[in-house]
């Protein structure tokens, strides 16, 4: 890795107003670790707790889940189960896999191709640059890669740095509604 010092990345960061996000990545591609943590910043480590485990199969209002560090569905609840049958088939349990190798996320992720795939794929870009030495999220984003040429031409062309923020929206079309 290069020799940056933090200031020298801190003052590129600012000059180029970027991003908590891209302020990440940035650090992870240049010097190899994550940035010094800000006041307020919250860490991108989490490892579910027990009592966690039963708030999410205990909600009753949402639909929710825990995925671990390459999307894998850890734990969810009856109403994701009943929004998202495919968490419960035993074929499917990755996110990722799912939005970019099955049909029905392009019929169910409302506006797929400008909603959905390019701010996933750039999830993915992020973890990348955060955890490239991570075998199990290089043999996700290989085959997502090879099996899909969308998303093969947005990760050449177009590599954006995104993290799923608290409070972003986007619609689904769920055959449960319909």
């Amino acid at each position: 890795w290069a020799r940056y010092s933090d200031r020298s990345l801190e003052r590129v960061a600012s000059a180029l107003r970027l991003s908590v996000d891209e302020r990440r990545t940035l650090y992870l591609l240049a010097v190899g670790h994550e940035p010094p943590a800000r006041l307020g910043e919250l860490s991108t480590r989490f490892t579910p707790s027990d009592s966690l485990l039963r708030l999410v199969r205990g909600e009753t209002r949402w639909p929710c889940y825990i995925s671990d560090r390459v999307w894998e569905i850890v734990a969810y609840n009856q109403l994701m189960l009943d929004w998202s049958p495919w968490v419960g088939t035993g074929s499917e349990r990755n996110i990722m896999r799912w939005v970019f190798l099955h049909p029905d996320a392009r019929v169910q992720l409302h506006r797929w191709e400008t909603d959905w795939a390019p701010l996933m794929l750039a999830q993915m870009f992020h973890a990348n640059a955060q955890r490239g030495d991570d075998a199990r999220l290089a043999t996700l984003i290989q085959e997502i890669l090879d099996r899909n040429a969308f998303a093969r031409d947005l990760w050449q062309h177009q590599p954006k740095v995104y993290v799923h923020p608290d409070g972003d929206h986007r619609q689904l079309r769920l055959p449960c509604f319909q």
